[in-house]
C-alpha cells in the first residue's frame, strides 16, 4: 500500500523562530564567504593606505643630494680612532670562533682608547669609552688591573664606563635608553659585548630581525656625532 509522506516543515511550536544564517546567501554558501573575504580585504587595504598617507604627510625625511663624481674629493677622510684597526664613525662586529679571546681584545680596545694609549703598536685616538658586557662584570676587575699593570697606565674612571647588564636590541624601550645614556655622556667608543646576549628573541638568520639591529647599532653611532661601535 501507498503510504503519504508530508514534507518536514520547520517546528516553531515553542514560538522561537530560529536565528537567521549570517552566511545564508541564494547563491550558496561558499560565494558568501569569498564576498565576506573580499569585503576584509577591502576594509585592510583602506586602513593600511590611511597610515601610509599618514606617514607620507608627517614625515620629516628628505631626499638626500646625490654627490657628483668632483664631490668626492671634498669629502674629509675618516678620523682615526685605532690606525689600521677602527675609524671613528664606523660599526664593527668581531667575529671569530668561541675561545679565541674576542672579549680580551674589545677590553684592551677599551682600555687603550681611554687612555689614548697605542694597541699593539697602533696609534690610537683617546676618547671616552662605554663597556657594554651583557654577559655580567665577572672578571672584568682582574682583566683591567692586568691591562693597567702590562702598560703601565691607570684608567681614569671618567673615561671608561661599563654597563654590567645586557641590553636588549629587539626591545626598542631598552635602545632608546642606550641611546640617550650615550647622548648625555657624549661615548666615544661603544662596545657591545656580546650580540647573542644582546639579541635574545631575534632570529639571526632573519633578515628583518638583523636590519632592525643593524640600525639600532647605526642610531646607536650616530648618538654622539660619529661614535665608534664595535660588537662582538
Amino acid at each position: 500500500p501507498l503510504v503519504a509522506v508530508e514534507d518536514a516543515q520547520p517546528n516553531h511550536s515553542n514560538g522561537v523562530k530560529p536565528k537567521k544564517d549570517p552566511l545564508a546567501d541564494p547563491r550558496g554558501k561558499d560565494e558568501a564567504i569569498q564576498d565576506a573575504i573580499e569585503a576584509a580585504e577591502d576594509d585592510l587595504y583602506i586602513r593600511d593606505e590611511a597610515k601610509r598617507r599618514h606617514a607620507a604627510e608627517t614625515s620629516t625625511w628628505e631626499m638626500p643630494v646625490p654627490l657628483r663624481r668632483d664631490q668626492l674629493d671634498s669629502l674629509p677622510s675618516p678620523e682615526v680612532m685605532i690606525k689600521h684597526v677602527l675609524d671613528r664613525g664606523t660599526v664593527v662586529l668581531l667575529y671569530g670562533p668561541f675561545g679565541l679571546a674576542k672579549s680580551f681584545i674589545t677590553l684592551a680596545w677599551a682600555c687603550s682608547v681611554a687612555t689614548g694609549t697605542d694597541w699593539n703598536g697602533h696609534r690610537t685616538v683617546k676618547g671616552k669609552v662605554l663597556y657594554v658586557a651583557a654577559e655580567g662584570a665577572h672578571g672584568y676587575k682582574k682583566r683591567v688591573a692586568a691591562w693597567e699593570k702590562e702598560n703601565g697606565v691607570k684608567v681614569n674612571g671618567d673615561d671608561l664606563h661599563f654597563l654590567v647588564r645586557a641590553i636588549q636590541f629587539g626591545q626598542p624601550e631598552q635602545v632608546d635608553g642606550l641611546i640617550d645614556l650615550a647622548k648625555t655622556e657624549h661615548y666615544d667608543y661603544v662596545i657591545v659585548d656580546t650580540q647573542a646576549r644582546s639579541t635574545i628573541g631575534l632570529e639571526e638568520n632573519s633578515a628583518s630581525d638583523m636590519g632592525h639591529f643593524v640600525d639600532d647599532l647605526f642610531r646607536l653611532r650616530d648618538a654622539n656625532g660619529e661614535a665608534s661601535v664595535t660588537v662582538q
